[in-house]
């Protein structure tokens, strides 16, 4: 029991902290399809309306990327009880 509560949040650590990482590694694309969209609509090639769900397209990954760096800290505390609980069984062992 106490090893699939360490494992759990340890593959949880891992595979936010990768998603996260590729979130932000995506980052620099979104910033530049935004620079893009302003640069149209100041060459009068896109309309006002559309400015909006350009920028979303930045925000909503900046969002993910703090959603993730928050999950993975809930993870990282799940596993440090789960560890705790496991030093405290240790030290309830018998020894020989």
């Amino acid at each position: 029991m106490i090893y699939a509560d360490t494992l759990e949040p340890l593959v949880r650590i891992e595979t936010l902290s990768a998603n996260r990482q590729e979130l932000i590694d995506n980052l620099g694309r979104f910033e530049q399809d935004d620079r893009r969209g302003i640069g149209e609509f100041r060459a009068g090639k896109l309309s006002i309306d559309n400015l909006p769900a350009r920028r979303q397209t930045i925000f909503d990954p900046q969002e993910q990327i703090a959603e993730r760096a928050n999950f993975v800290g809930a993870n990282v505390a799940e596993l440090c009880s789960a560890a705790g609980k496991l030093f405290e069984l240790l030290a309830d062992a018998p020894t020989s």
